[in-house]
């Protein structure tokens, strides 16, 4: 049986990974450089030694430059082996309409977790206040840290005029919206806020938050963006 899990809410998407192969002995693959040979071969000893077992693929159809041939490679293969292919993002439908007898689940975030994401500046605390806890009514904590912390890195970037590759691999409306955005941030703040966010993750690998994440989040948002 083949799935394919993609999009926005990795998750969410984790989540259905670890349940779909609850009970199996699980080989992970990157698919970003992997060889067809290298996955015939895991795929054969799977079903040859022990039907229990499942091959997860990471970001194939996303990252491989021979995509295509890996398409028509497993599309000449049975249902012997619980082989998931896994992305860490949303993927288009020309990346896998041609896969066939292939299980879509497509993981998407709500729609408030991007307005939370493009609101986020000083003097919106209210508005973020109460999205922020919209958010966690199907968003990990976690997951909002993360985001929050890539976003205001890359407003750091574009703020300070910095090369980087982060910013480059944008599209120009994506650019756009990010510079109208760091506009409404004052430089002294936005650097206090993001070495707060670098902090928090430093405390939250070492178990040092004195209060949980979700709490700690609570705080920052309505002490330090008046």
């Amino acid at each position: 049986m083949k799935y394919l899990l993609h999009g926005d809410d990795i998750s969410a998407s984790r989540n259905f990974l670890t349940g779909l192969t609850e009970g199996f002995q699980t080989t992970v693959l990157d698919g970003k450089n992997l060889a067809i040979n290298e996955l015939e071969e895991k795929m054969l000893s799977t079903s040859l030694f022990d039907d229990k077992k499942a091959v997860v693929v990471e970001n194939l159809l996303s990252k491989n430059p021979k995509k295509k041939d890996f398409v028509s490679f497993l599309n000449l293969q049975g249902d012997g082996v619980l082989l998931i292919l896994w992305e860490d993002k949303k993927i288009i439908k020309t990346a896998f309409s041609s896969l066939k007898n292939v299980n879509v689940k497509e993981f998407n975030l709500p729609f408030v977790y991007f307005e939370f994401l493009d609101s986020f500046s000083p003097h919106h605390v209210q508005k973020l206040y109460q999205m922020y806890h919209l958010l966690l009514l199907t968003t990990s904590e976690t997951q909002i840290f993360y985001s929050l912390l890539k976003r205001l890195r890359s407003l750091l970037i574009l703020q300070s005029n910095s090369v980087s590759s982060e910013i480059d691999k944008m599209s120009p409306w994506q650019i756009g919206k990010l510079r109208q955005q760091v506009s409404l941030w004052p430089k002294e703040k936005l650097v206090n806020f993001y070495t707060k966010l670098q902090d928090t993750e430093i405390k939250l690998k070492s178990g040092g938050l004195p209060v949980g994440l979700s709490k700690h989040l609570d705080i920052l948002i309505l002490s330090e963006l008046i």
